[in-house]
């Protein structure tokens, strides 16, 4: 069966952010960014729920993060309020450096708690950058992983969305 169910942890008003649940016997499971604590996966797991977990190298998550709250992210917080005026005056190292004394980097908050999913046969770890350097490739172990059968031209179509 093609058809999947899909739960996900991010509760918003986007349609797409809302648990599917199609009757399929696998279950496409979709957590933020890593920020679902992986004991708490375990306890909602369903019987036999296959999951993907696709991350960000946190190094590049960091980067990324550094540069954004320091010149672009809209400030909707104290937390960005506060480190903004600091971090414009730091090179990046040292801005870095500031975002981890601070423990102002979520994300790895969010993904240390998953290095324990590693042995786990339910998980497959998908890794962004391998999306990006070769996407055939790395789509297609997450949807063997999930033994889904997907034409060439349907991982294509996947490709260019």
């Amino acid at each position: 069966m093609r058809c999947l169910n899909v739960r996900s942890t991010i509760k918003n008003k986007v349609s797409l952010n809302r648990d599917i649940d199609r009757g399929a016997q696998r279950t496409l499971a979709v957590y933020a960014r890593g920020v679902v604590d992986y004991k708490q996966f375990q306890s909602d797991r369903r019987p036999g729920e296959r999951v993907v977990l696709c991350i960000r190298d946190p190094k590049d998550a960091l980067v990324s993060q550094f540069w954004s709250w320091r010149n672009t992210h809209r400030i909707n917080g104290k937390q960005i309020a506060d480190l903004r005026p600091v971090l414009q005056a730091l090179d990046a190292g040292e801005g870095i450096e500031k975002l981890i004394q601070e423990q102002a980097f979520p994300y790895a908050k969010g993904i240390r708690n998953w290095f324990e999913s590693l042995g786990d046969p339910a998980v497959h770890l998908l890794k962004y950058e391998e999306l990006l350097a070769d996407f055939h490739r790395a789509m297609r172990g997450a949807l063997d992983h999930l033994e889904l059968e997907v034409s060439e031209a349907e991982l294509d179509a996947m490709h260019e969305m």
